[in-house]
Parts: C-alpha cells; sequence; structure tokens
C-alpha cells in the first residue's frame, strides 16, 4: 500500500514536470511568436515610413521640375499670353520664397539647384529686358543663399551666376537691386569662407571679367539706393580685394574712408562688419597706408 501511494506521488510529480515543461514551451513559442510579429510589425512600419520618404521626395522633386519648366518659357504670343506667362512664373516664384522663408534646408536648396531653377532665373535675369524681370524672380534667388551652407553655394556659384546678378545691379526697381547685391555678397562671403584668410578672393577673377567691381562700386555711390544695401557693396569691394591693392585711387579711399566712418557709430554689429572689412583690405601693404593715415588703427572687432 506504501509502495503503491510512493508510486502514485512519483507519477503526479512527473507530470507536473511535464505539464510545466510544455507550458514554459508554449510561453516560449509565444514569446518567439511575438518577437516575430514585433519585427514583422517594425519592418512594415519601416518599409511604409520610408516609402512615404520617397513618395514625398518625388514629389517634391516633381513639383521643382515642373516649376523649371514653367521659368523656362520664353515670353511669346499675344501680349495676354505673354502676361499670364509671366504671372504663372511670378506664382511659382512666390511658392518656393514662402516654403524657404528663413528655413534652414540644404537638401531642398540643393534640389532647387541641381533641378534646373537656378539655371531658369539666371537665364531670366541675362536676356529678360530689365522691366520684366520683377521681384520675385530676384527675392526667390536670394532665398536660395540664405539660409544656407557654404557648400550648397558653392554648387549655386559652380553656375555662374554672376554676370547675371550684375546685370540686375541696374535695374531701377531698388528692391531688385538690394536682392542682388546681397546676393552677390552671400556667394561672396562662402568663397571668403572656403579659403584661407590671408589669400586672393577665388572670385576675383569671375566678377572682374563680367566688369562686376565697376557697377558694385557704383551701386556704393548711388544716392537712391538705402544705407543696408551701401554697407553690402563696401563690403563685397572688401571681400574682392583682400590681400590685394584696390588699384582705383577713387575707389580706395571712398571705400576706406566709409568703412572707418561706420566704425565710429553705436550699432555694433556694423561696426564689427566694418572692422572685418578693414582687416581684409589691410592685409595688403598699399590699402593698409590709406587705412593707417591720420594715425587711424583697426580696432579688434568683438
Amino acid at each position: 500500500m506504501k509502495h503503491d501511494n510512493e508510486e502514485n506521488i512519483r507519477l503526479k510529480e512527473q507530470l507536473k514536470q511535464k505539464d510545466e515543461e510544455i507550458r514554459r514551451k508554449d510561453e516560449e513559442l509565444q514569446r518567439e511568436q511575438e518577437e516575430r510579429n514585433r519585427i514583422l510589425e517594425e519592418n512594415g512600419k519601416l518599409k511604409f515610413e520610408n516609402q512615404m520618404l520617397k513618395d514625398k521626395e518625388n514629389t517634391q522633386n516633381v513639383d521643382l521640375k515642373r516649376i523649371a519648366e514653367i521659368l523656362r518659357q520664353p515670353l511669346v504670343g499675344t501680349q495676354q499670353q505673354q502676361q499670364q506667362i509671366q504671372k504663372q512664373q511670378e506664382d511659382e516664384c512666390r511658392k518656393l520664397i514662402i516654403q524657404y522663408e528663413g528655413k534652414e534646408d540644404d537638401e531642398g536648396r540643393l534640389n532647387i539647384i541641381n533641378l534646373g531653377i537656378v539655371e531658369a532665373l539666371i537665364y531670366i535675369f541675362l536676356s529678360r529686358s530689365l522691366d520684366l524681370i520683377t521681384n520675385p524672380f530676384s527675392e526667390l534667388f536670394l532665398k536660395i543663399t540664405t539660409p544656407s551652407s557654404d557648400e550648397i553655394i558653392l554648387q549655386l556659384f559652380s553656375k555662374n551666376p554672376y554676370p547675371s546678378l550684375i546685370r540686375l545691379l541696374n535695374h531701377q526697381d531698388i528692391n531688385i537691386v538690394d536682392d542682388a547685391i546681397i546676393s552677390i555678397s552671400n556667394i561672396l562671403i562662402a568663397g571668403q569662407n572656403t579659403t584661407p584668410s590671408y589669400s586672393l578672393h577665388p572670385h576675383f577673377d569671375t566678377i572682374s571679367q563680367c566688369d562686376g567691381i565697376n557697377q558694385i562700386f557704383r551701386i556704393f555711390k548711388r544716392n537712391d539706393i538705402g544705407k543696408h544695401s551701401k554697407r553690402i557693396a563696401a563690403e563685397c569691394i572688401s571681400f574682392l580685394f583682400r590681400a590685394r591693392e584696390i588699384s582705383n585711387s577713387e575707389m580706395k579711399k571712398e571705400i576706406i574712408a566709409y568703412l572707418k566712418q561706420i566704425i565710429t557709430k553705436k550699432d555694433k554689429e556694423e561696426m564689427n562688419r566694418a572692422i572685418r572689412a578693414l582687416k581684409r583690405l589691410a592685409l595688403n601693404a598699399a590699402n593698409r597706408t590709406e587705412i593707417e593715415k591720420d594715425g587711424f588703427a583697426i580696432p579688434d572687432d568683438d
């Protein structure tokens, strides 16, 4: 009897262990299934998100290609048809201006450059009558230059924009002149930032070839432009003549006198920019002699 009880207890214990083992295996199988489901779900989400990103990128690229095609349209046909083309082009420019206003998006700007919008704008600036080049065109170009990294702006420089921007400096609309001189300045800054601080500016010859230096100096001398554009024009001259003598004596005297005069003002940002401009010019001995007349010493910028 006792032996039977012990045998029953042993059998029950074995059954209990088997049940426990089966339960553990079931739990392991369930965990494995849950893990597989989780991985499948994550992969599905990842694929979905990747597809969404691709769709978004493709949509943006298609839109940019379409805009480039619209901007490439020549003004032909009846006067009404030409006006319709002009309006459509201006509207497309405004859309991109709104999209990139103050927005750091190097990838988006690179797409604008690579998909032909910049080249279309440059062609408009070079070929169209100035009175038909309106503010949306010049403002969009400006928005492409800022806020942008130096690398993006150098991609823009590779499209040879200076001749077209220099042409805009002769525009009757001061706002377009402002856009052009600031765009020129932004491209010059990228050229400066990506070369040794003591070296000649790499864009000097390119701008000289389209009479850009004289055109920028004319902007500086104009009485009908704003103080901001006048200062930007002077800074452009300082970029171009970094470590290089300003050979035009009138230009040398007026630009240097103007920059020295800004230093006496209370606006700290303007003062520091003028100091840096003078330091660029002072890398050349002849410029430095003009700067140091009457005992003037360039102060340190903050």
